[in-house]
């Protein structure tokens, strides 16, 4: 199914082919699919429940609440993500906050701005972020490029931060090894 719209309500219910929207602004609602989602948008909020393909979502602004994913890709350039469950997922967002939960593999994440919450990774995370707070909770083994904003990271194998500006790294319940550059101390 492809889709253009240049504004208003898009709402599409069990579907078992591939879904493909452009829409200029506005909500999207998109829920039970049995294929991938591709979506493409300006403006505007993006609700997304059950995907079973792949999901990949190109947004330059608006808050997007996702939940019950396979693979996920997405490109925002500003607003909120609230992310529930997906098998993978590869987040470059440049503003706004991130609520990542229960990815069940490998998590990227490049960020500009806003704060990070990631809990319940059954795999490797991997955050690149410039400024605000950053915590992670229950993950697999985490590394961090950070500029500026508080760290903390409870219960992982490992930890990784390759790079910090300013802010506090506190580090908990790690059972491995923890890595951080030589001007940072850790609490």
């Amino acid at each position: 199914l492809r889709l253009r719209d240049s504004s208003g309500v898009i709402e599409l219910y069990d579907l078992k082919s591939d879904v493909e929207v452009e829409d200029t602004s506005g909500t999207l609602r998109v829920e039970r699919v049995a294929g991938a989602v591709r979506v493409r948008k300006e403006s505007g909020d993006i609700n997304l429940l059950d995907v079973a393909g792949p999901t990949r979502i190109h947004s330059r602004s608006g808050q997007m609440r996702l939940e019950k994913l396979g693979a996920l890709e997405i490109e925002s350039s500003d607003g909120n993500l609230y992310i529930t469950g997906a098998e993978t997922a590869h987040i470059r967002n440049q503003g706004g906050n991130l609520r990542v939960y229960g990815v069940r593999t490998e998590l990227q994440i490049e960020d500009d701005s806003g704060e990070i919450d990631v809990r319940d990774v059954g795999g490797a995370v991997s955050i690149r972020d410039t400024s605000g707070q950053i915590r992670t909770l229950r993950t697999g083994n985490v590394t961090v490029r950070d500029t500026s904003g508080d760290l903390r990271i409870a219960e992982a194998p490992a930890v990784s931060v390759l790079e910090k500006g300013s802010g506090e790294v506190i580090v908990d319940g790690v059972s491995g090894n923890v890595q951080v550059p030589p001007n940072v101390k850790l609490k």
